[in-house]
């Protein structure tokens, strides 16, 4: 199993660098998305953009509703061989 963590988002000019490093095909991938990640920016249309990407990508994806002093035993709770 290969984690990539990422705050930005995974944009379209690394899609492809990024598919190579996971090593997987986009529909044979899962990401986890972090709403809670959002929460101190004001404007958080950057959010519907991306979970769109993902979609058009063909990824599949898990919402982990969590706050930082619990994410931890979410993510073990997600972190399941695909």
């Amino acid at each position: 199993m290969k984690l990539f963590l990422t705050s930005a988002g995974i944009v379209p000019e690394i899609i492809n660098d990024f598919f190579k490093l996971v090593g997987k095909e986009p529909k044979n991938s899962k990401l986890i998305f972090v709403p809670t990640a959002a929460d101190p920016e004001e404007d958080k249309q950057f959010v519907e953009k991306d979970k769109s990407g993902w979609r058009n990508w063909g990824l599949r994806s898990k919402r982990l509703p969590c706050k930082p002093k619990t994410c931890d035993r979410w993510i073990r709770n997600f972190m399941v061989p695909t």
